[in-house]
């Protein structure tokens, strides 16, 4: 049913939010999180549709810095940087550009991180 696969992505979401190791972006994004499935508990059959695919890339792109985090930190710098080639050399040219744009502000703010700690 729709209503099952709402709360398989809102438990994903969660999932993923609790991956991140910064402990005040976690709650800002369990905020987001929780916030933006019950703003959108009362959107129509299509729109909750769109609005649940939409929601399934964020997650995707969530779990995909993740990856790189998770990389970087027990292979090093190099594995990082190499598992996003692989992934741009995989993307569409569409989705390319998007692609480069996401893995310069992860690198960003992975440094701002890095300085940080």
């Amino acid at each position: 049913s729709h209503t099952k696969q709402v709360l398989q992505l809102y438990r994903q979401c969660l999932k993923s939010v609790n991956q991140i190791q910064d402990v005040e972006w976690k709650e800002t994004y369990r905020i987001r999180v929780r916030t933006g499935f019950r703003a959108n508990a009362s959107l129509s059959a299509v729109k909750s549709k769109v609005k649940m695919e939409e929601n399934k890339d964020e997650v995707d792109r969530m779990n995909y810095y993740h990856t790189l985090r998770h990389t970087r930190d027990s292979q090093g710098e190099q594995a990082a940087l190499d598992l996003m080639d692989n992934t741009n050399n995989s993307t569409t040219t569409a989705s390319r550009d998007q692609q480069q744009s996401n893995n310069h502000n992860y690198a960003t703010n992975q440094q701002e991180n890095d300085k940080k700690n």
